[in-house]
Formats: C-alpha cells, sequence, structure tokens
C-alpha cells in the first residue's frame, strides 16, 4: 500500500519523466493538499509561520536602519513593508518571505515610493 507521500499525480509523473526533476518527499511538518487519493500540493509550517523571534529582530533592526538613512519615520516604512508582503502588523510576516522582506528592505528607496 503506497503511502501518500509517495503517490504523484500524472502531470507530476510527466514532468519528472521531461525535466528529470527529483521530487523530494513532504518534510515531517508539511501540510499534504489531496484530491481524492492524489497528492496535489504541500503546505509546510514554514510557509504558514510568521517569523520567528531572530527574524524578526533583524528585520526590525534593518527597518529602523533603512528610516534612520533615508531619513523618515520608522513607522512609514514598516507600512510600505506591510504594504508589500500583504500583511497587517511586521510579526505576522511569514517566514517563506523573511529572505524577501530583507532584499525589499536592502534595495527599497522612499524617495521613489513617497513621490
Amino acid at each position: 500500500m503506497p503511502r501518500d507521500t509517495d503517490i504523484q499525480t500524472e502531470s507530476d509523473l510527466f514532468e519528472t519523466a521531461q525535466t528529470g526533476f527529483d521530487f523530494e518527499a513532504p518534510a515531517q511538518n508539511a501540510i499534504l493538499l489531496k484530491a481524492s487519493s492524489h497528492v496535489i500540493g504541500r503546505i509546510t509550517c514554514r510557509e504558514m509561520s510568521p517569523l520567528n523571534a531572530n527574524e524578526l529582530k533583524s528585520v526590525n533592526a534593518l527597518l529602523a536602519y533603512v528610516a534612520y538613512n533615508q531619513q523618515v519615520e520608522q513607522e512609514t516604512v514598516q507600512a510600505v513593508v506591510e504594504a508589500r508582503f500583504g500583511v497587517d502588523q511586521v510579526e505576522k510576516l511569514p517566514q517563506k518571505d523573511y529572505e524577501e522582506v530583507i532584499r525589499f528592505l536592502v534595495d527599497l528607496s522612499m524617495d521613489e515610493i513617497l513621490q
């Protein structure tokens, strides 16, 4: 009897044959999305979890740094990040977006946004 992690859809199998992509088994903390007996996707806890304490500390430090260097209020920079990532508080940013948030803040030019 196959386990849920062993089941792939026909399109997955076709893609594997075409690209040679090696599908990984879902992590133990993954939620499988199923339609009938086929696994159609998965959502890991990382995708649903908010930033951990260290990630949040880093994001807040970078928010303050950007605000100071670009001479705008930290709340303004925070509002831009929240709008860009579709959250109502920085604390609710998902872990999966952490690296993208950091890149966004590093490249952020408040002058272009405010004009």
